[in-house]
């Protein structure tokens, strides 16, 4: 319970300190530091209002391209659709029976034993010239 009461008074005093401690006046700014001030402000507020209706543009050009995809991507996916419908209908009226094509039949291979290789030995060490 002693520490607690220590940390309060530690407070207590780093408050009391930071009130005693008189603040220093700001420094007021000249009427010429207030015209420029205002000027960049006003041109800062135009720059950020171009950017954000640029921004704006932007995003609008990227939402029409991709609708313009999806659109396009549906006309493909609606084409394929009619075709294989003409197609069934075409095989329904036909009345004719379907084949499958029939696969070659397939001889059995008979199965090769598989070959061990040897590494090759090097060759012998053979001496060009006697010389000792």
């Amino acid at each position: 319970m002693s520490e607690t009461d220590e940390i309060d008074d530690l407070e207590k005093s780093s408050e009391s300190e930071e009130e005693v401690k008189p603040k220093k006046p700001k420094r007021e700014r000249t009427e010429k530091q207030k015209e420029h001030f205002a000027r960049l402000s006003e041109q800062n507020k135009k720059r950020f209002e171009e950017k954000r209706l640029k921004k704006e543009e932007d995003e609008k050009q990227r939402k029409d391209e991709l609708e313009k995809k999806v659109i396009e991507k549906a006309i493909k996916l609606k084409k394929k659709q009619i075709k294989k419908e003409r197609i069934l209908e075409e095989l329904s009226e036909s009345d004719t029976e379907i084949e499958k094509p029939k696969r070659p039949s397939s001889t059995v291979r008979p199965k090769v034993e598989p070959k061990i290789f040897q590494s090759p030995q090097p060759p012998p060490y053979v001496r060009k010239y006697n010389y000792m």
